[in-house]
């Protein structure tokens, strides 16, 4: 479940991605829903670059996406590096694309740098969350 949600019912989906987590990973996705699309887009690239890759980590901060993997012993270096730009791609996506919902969104100061569409950073506004005070 995304970790901004509440006891009210929301849009937000409850499938959470499914990842080919490291040994010894947290396994949970520790950002809003509306980037897991993202991350399904991005699982399934690295999947087809280097399908043995493995995920240690995927969690939201300073208001973007975070996506800690790594590749087999032996990948060749081109092949990490197309991983890597993958990657980075991803997260600087995610720095226009709305955390809660998926929508065209900007980062947003406040005591919590968050990436917000217009609605959902009122909707934080009128429930005063930490990150828009």
């Amino acid at each position: 479940m995304p970790r901004d949600s509440t006891d009210e019912p929301t849009d937000e989906p409850t499938d959470e991605p499914t990842l080919p987590w490291s040994r010894g990973a947290w396994a949970v996705v520790e950002c809003g829903a509306g980037w897991w699309p993202l991350v399904r887009a991005l699982n399934d690239d690295l999947r087809a670059l280097s399908p043995g890759y493995q995920v240690s980590q995927v969690k939201e901060k300073f208001g973007t996406l975070r996506f800690y993997a790594g590749t087999p012993d032996g990948t060749e270096a081109a092949v990490n590096e197309a991983v890597q730009a993958r990657i980075t791609a991803a997260e600087q996506l995610s720095a226009v694309t709305c955390e809660r919902c998926g929508a065209p969104g900007s980062t947003r100061g406040g005591a919590w740098i968050r990436t917000l569409c217009d609605l959902h950073q009122a909707d934080a506004e009128q429930r005063k969350f930490p990150w828009t005070t």
